[in-house]
C-alpha cells in the first residue's frame, strides 16, 4: 500500500465548510470508486487551520487510474471543487508509504500527533529501523516518503487517550 498525505491550510473559520464538503461529495465519491479514506485529522495543538487527509492505494498505477477517475467525474468538477477552493490557503501533497511495523490506525484515541521530520540523505531508513526496535506504542505510525523528491522525509503518529497524555509522553 502507498497514500497519498494531503496537507492543506484552511482559511481562519472554513475548517467545518470543509468538512462538509468531504463529508457529502469527495468521502462518497472516492469511496465508490475504490479509494478508501485512510486518515482525516485537524489540528488541535500546532499550526491552526490545517488538516490532513490521507488516501490508500494499491500502488502508483492504481493512484494514478483513481486520480485520473475521480478528477474527471462531474461531481468532483462542478460540486466538490467549487466548495472547496476557496477555502484554502495553501496545499501539500505527498505519496508515501508505512513501515513494516505499523498495523494501522487506531480508532480509539481522541487525540494525535503528527510531526513532520526532514534528514539529510539516508537518514530516514534508519531512523524506520531505529523505530522498529523500539518498544511500540498504540497508534504509532511511521511513513517515509516515496518519492524521489522527498525521499529525505518522515512522518511520525502518535496516538493519545487524552490530551494531557500528549504533554507527559516522550520519544
Amino acid at each position: 500500500m502507498i497514500y497519498n498525505m494531503r496537507i492543506y491550510d484552511l482559511k481562519p473559520g472554513k475548517l467545518h465548510e470543509y468538512m462538509s464538503a468531504m463529508r457529502e461529495v469527495a468521502v462518497p465519491l472516492r469511496r465508490e470508486y475504490g479509494v478508501p479514506l485512510a486518515g482525516w485529522f485537524y489540528t488541535e495543538i500546532g499550526s491552526i487551520n490545517r488538516i490532513y487527509h490521507i488516501w490508500a492505494y494499491k500502488d502508483l498505477e492504481h493512484y494514478e487510474q483513481k486520480k485520473q477517475e475521480v478528477y474527471t467525474d462531474p461531481r468532483w468538477v462542478n460540486e466538490y471543487i467549487p466548495r472547496v477552493l476557496p477555502l484554502i490557503d495553501a496545499q501539500y501533497d505527498q505519496m508515501v508509504k508505512s513501515a513494516d511495523f505499523w498495523n494501522g490506525f487506531s480508532e480509539d484515541t481522541a487525540f494525535e500527533g503528527c510531526p513532520v521530520y526532514y534528514f539529510q540523505s539516508g537518514w530516514s531508513s534508519a531512523l524506520t529501523l531505529s523505530m522498529s526496535r523500539s518498544i511500540p506504542r498504540p497508534g504509532l505510525s511511521l511513513s517515509t516518503s516515496l518519492l524521489p523528491c522527498q525521499l529525505s522525509g518522515s512522518v511520525k503518529k502518535w496516538s493519545y487517550p487524552l490530551l494531557k497524555s500528549r504533554a507527559c509522553s516522550s520519544l
